[in-house]
């Protein structure tokens, strides 16, 4: 889930269905395995996508998410 507008989607259906997000599990750990010299540009940057990027736009737009709903409750 490293594409920004799947994120943007599933953050606007929590925040339509909940008030709040209590807890976010931020996790990756998808792997395609070959040998080396084997292993080519799009396995790595699938690799990467998801392992790196995916993680880090989930927990921005959380974070971004949970201070708007905070300051929309003062």
């Amino acid at each position: 889930m490293a594409r920004l507008v799947v994120i943007d989607r599933l953050y606007d259906a929590l925040q339509q269905n909940h008030s709040q997000i209590d807890v976010a599990f931020a996790n990756a750990g998808g792997i395609e395995f070959a040998p080396l010299g084997a292993i080519i540009e799009e396995r790595r940057e699938n690799s990467f996508d998801t392992n790196v990027k995916g993680v880090l736009f989930k927990v921005e737009k959380g974070a971004a998410s949970c201070c708007a709903i905070a300051l929309r409750s003062f």
